[in-house]
């Protein structure tokens, strides 16, 4: 894998340099069409970019090797397994696709508290039905 396109501005106003906000579908469509001419094929988003996730999804990313992030698991969760699994479901829903090619976890500490046993079984599942291929970790917190 080689440089992905982080979406990140496509679903929030982000970025310290960033004077014009959230970024337009026509805009979206814009980069998708200038990174596939310069063969990128690795879109990087998450559940927690805001709108990110439904304009990719509105663009027409099929081709694409799509990676998302899971968000933290609210507190008081009762079955942590059915809210990934229906994260992971939502997130193919706005995105319009089949299948993610990874996810990872925006912080890997959530593997070590209550519920982490059942975050990593739901995703290790997902990967097994095929869902997703690659797991993996942001960083560590």
């Amino acid at each position: 894998m080689g440089i992905a396109l982080g979406t990140v501005q496509f679903g929030l106003n982000y970025g310290i340099a960033n004077r014009s906000g959230q970024i337009k579908i026509g805009e979206v469509k814009k980069i998708i069409d200038i990174a596939t001419k310069n063969n990128i094929d690795t879109i990087d988003t998450a559940i927690s970019y805001g709108e990110s996730e439904k304009l990719l999804g509105n663009a027409g990313i099929n081709d694409w090797k799509i990676i998302t992030k899971l968000p933290i698991v609210p507190n008081g969760s009762v079955n942590t397994k059915k809210w990934v699994k229906k994260q992971i479901s939502s997130s193919l829903s706005r995105l319009n696709i089949t299948h993610l090619e990874g996810v990872l976890l925006h912080q890997t500490k959530q593997l070590l508290e209550s519920g982490g046993s059942q975050v990593w079984s739901a995703l290790q599942e997902l990967k097994q039905d095929g869902v997703i291929n690659k797991v993996g970790f942001q960083r560590l917190n």
